[in-house]
């Protein structure tokens, strides 16, 4: 048979008395099932907290051309797979968006091709959580300040993006407007908790005038503030003397 043809088959029965009516056709191709597909990636832009957006390759070509795709999914508890998607002779469709998800989960997912004899080995398993980067967070505030330290504490994003806060980052400049850097990114990262952190300076850099923002991080993407601009210098001593009242210029509207 020519590989990549598509045959029509039927066939009747004969005995001593003659031939029966031939069967129904049935169509049969000479040709394998399409090649196993790349595992999906996901569209984090058109993604949400309770739903996914999937992309995947154009199936390499067999002997026959695909007809389209399907994907299949868990629960999001590790559970059985179910088939979410069919698109057969649709071949063109390579993007679709699963809703109804629960936020927080990871989803697992695989990718089939489909030609005109059936089904391709299931792709690789692709494993997504649901939820987006988070979202607004405010800068950071200098609680202190000396000539050689500055306390700064911060709030959590407005919104989390439906997955908690797994790090923090502190970033300033060298308080000559040069180039941003990250501030003791040991001592500062992975530690969700974190709300204060003093940054230490050196003599040198008192009376400079730093930059600096804040990073918060989840396990989709992060966000950053806006830029804030604070002054490395001491507060002034508590005065010595409390004001006096001055009799010559005290009238009976101004003291």
């Amino acid at each position: 048979m020519v590989v990549g043809t598509i045959y029509k088959f039927k066939v009747r029965t004969i005995n001593d008395h003659g031939a029966s009516e031939y069967s129904d056709e049935v169509d049969a191709a000479a040709s394998s099932f399409p090649a196993k597909p790349n595992p999906p990636s996901q569209i984090l832009a058109e993604s949400g907290t309770n739903f996914i957006t999937l992309q995947w390759l154009e199936s390499a070509d067999t002997e026959l051309p695909v007809l389209g795709y399907t994907i299949n999914m868990d629960d999001g508890y590790g559970g059985n797979f179910k088939n979410v998607y069919y698109g057969k002779n649709y071949p063109n469709v390579r993007k679709y968006t699963i809703g109804g998800l629960n936020t927080g989960l990871t989803y697992r997912f695989t990718l089939q091709a489909i030609n005109f004899n059936g089904l391709s080995e299931e792709s690789n398993e692709a494993k997504f959580i649901i939820c987006v980067p988070p979202q607004r967070i405010a800068p950071p505030v200098m609680k202190q300040v000396t000539k050689t330290t500055m306390v700064l504490s911060w709030s959590s994003p407005i919104f989390e993006g439906g997955c908690p806060i797994k790090s923090y980052s502190i970033f300033r400049d060298d308080g000559a407007g040069g180039s941003f850097f990250e501030v003791d990114p040991t001592l500062v990262n992975d530690i969700p908790a974190l709300r204060q952190y003093t940054v230490t300076f050196t003599s040198d850099d008192t009376s400079k005038i730093f930059r600096i923002y804040l990073e918060a991080t989840n396990v989709i993407g992060k966000v950053t503030s806006d830029i804030v601009s604070y002054k490395l210098a001491a507060q002034p001593n508590k005065p010595t003397d409390p004001p006096r009242l001055n009799l010559e210029e005290t009238r009976v509207n101004q003291i």
